[in-house]
């Protein structure tokens, strides 16, 4: 065989891994609730509801409930796609170019990666996918511990709250890759992809703007988490090579950034109508600081729970600025609390997650020998941390799919109907305060 017939027999078996690969990729998303023919679990009460009123109501999306005119504001980027398929034909079509969009975008974050850490080997798109959706910390694993020394607040993932939450009484969660996809996909993929980039580009600082400013209008924490990792590796460039502060002052001021900043100040505008809008007590929004002196043991087995990845990667990646960072923001975020589920701390922690992953991923496929013992270790490790959360990924959609059949999380079918649940659903999606603001620019009274 000449060299021309081995290059098209790579380049024929490279794409064929790649087809198999989004096939694999889309059985996650349905297993997950995409497309709704598998169990979707709570908060996909929110995206049916939001991506349902996107459909059916005029753009911007304003409500009108108990005497007050609200527009929407929130992180709406990801629903926008599947929003406008919906309204050109229906909801059930809007929910699977919602699995296809969800799909192509985890496939993006797999090729890119495999770009960077694949070693020219196409056996390692199956561990680069294998690697996203396995990794999480090692809370499953040492919330056994703390079972055995604080049985009464040990939770046992019943219900709403998944397993990532190892104790009732301290509302701290570092989620996994899975309980993400099955929660929070809006957030987790275009997330992936931002951080990636950040990685990828952390000399070329004249992008950086571009690289984070989007993430608002899909993840305001995850925003604020990806802008602290930046921050954090500037601050220590500048410490360690003070000449350079000109520099790099320069390349942050860049065109491309300034134009990212700008349009960062509109949809920053648009965001803060619903942060800064009063709300009452009892929409459990105020910032707190979490005090662990009555729970020691569960402040030392969280922090333990993605410091063991530090240690198992410190040999190889002890001079990754980047992986200092993540490490630095995961073990202050557990100090702070906002909302009732302390979303500050899972969501804003998302990106120095997905910098560990990278990490790991980086050392389970760039090893000069991935077969190698230390290799078949983060395998291990990697199932490890996936297989208690993969018990979320219940129920059989395959019938529902032959039958044309959905299984939506949609108990309330208007945003109306939704915010009406609790003072802590009211005041996390609207602005309520519309007759004030940016938001009377945006609000069509009616």
């Amino acid at each position: 065989m000449d060299s021309k017939d081995e290059k098209l027999k790579l380049s024929l078996a490279f794409f064929l891994s790649i087809f198999v690969v989004f096939i694999l990729i889309l059985i996650w998303c349905i297993y997950s609730g995409q497309g709704g023919f598998n169990f979707q679990h709570f908060d996909w009460q929110k995206h049916n509801v939001l991506l349902n009123d996107l459909i059916n109501k005029q753009w911007p999306v304003n409500y009108y409930m108990d005497g007050h005119h609200g527009v929407l504001s929130y992180y709406i980027g990801f629903y926008l796609i599947p929003a406008l398929i919906g309204k050109a034909t229906s909801f059930n079509v809007a929910q699977l170019a919602m699995l296809v969009w969800t799909a192509l975008g985890i496939l993006l974050l797999v090729l890119n990666l495999y770009k960077n850490y694949g070693n020219n080997q196409v056996k390692n798109l199956f561990l680069i996918l294998f690697g996203l959706i396995f990794f999480g910390t090692f809370i499953y694993i040492l919330s056994s511990i703390y079972r055995t020394w604080n049985l009464n607040d040990f939770n046992n993932g019943l219900g709403i709250n998944n397993g990532d939450y190892f104790s009732n009484s301290l509302t701290i969660q570092y989620t996994t890759n899975i309980t993400q996809l099955c929660y929070v996909f809006s957030q987790m993929v275009p997330t992936g992809i931002a951080t990636f980039l950040f990685v990828k580009n952390i000399d070329n600082k004249g992008i950086w703007g571009i690289i984070c400013i989007p993430l608002i209008l899909y993840s305001f924490f995850a925003f604020i988490g990806l802008g602290l990792l930046m921050f954090l590796v500037l601050i220590y460039e500048f410490l360690l090579v003070p000449k350079n502060i000109k520099q790099n002052l320069k390349k942050l001021l860049s065109l491309n950034n300034v134009f990212a900043i700008i349009i960062g100040i509109v949809l920053l505008l648009y965001i803060s109508c619903n942060i800064l809008q009063p709300k009452p007590v009892s929409a459990g929004m105020d910032f707190e600081l979490i005090d662990y002196h009555q729970n020691l043991l569960g402040f030392v087995i969280f922090q333990l729970s993605w410091i063991l990845w530090i240690l198992i990667l410190f040999k190889h990646e002890k001079h990754n600025l980047v992986m200092w960072a993540a490490s630095l923001v995961l073990f202050v975020l557990p100090f702070f609390k906002y909302g009732e589920a302390n979303d500050f701390c899972m969501r804003v922690s998302i990106p120095a997650l997905f910098v560990l992953n990278f990490m790991v991923i980086k050392n389970m496929t760039c090893h000069p020998n991935n077969n190698s013992s230390y290799s078949r270790l983060i395998i291990l490790l990697l199932l490890l941390t996936g297989m208690g959360p993969m018990a979320q990924l219940k129920g059989n959609p395959w019938k529902n799919i032959i039958e044309d059949r959905h299984e939506y999380n949609m108990p309330y079918k208007q945003g109306t109907a939704f915010f009406s649940t609790a003072d802590s659903v009211r005041y996390q999606y609207v602005d309520w305060n519309a007759d004030k603001g940016i938001a009377k620019l945006i609000l069509r009274n009616k």
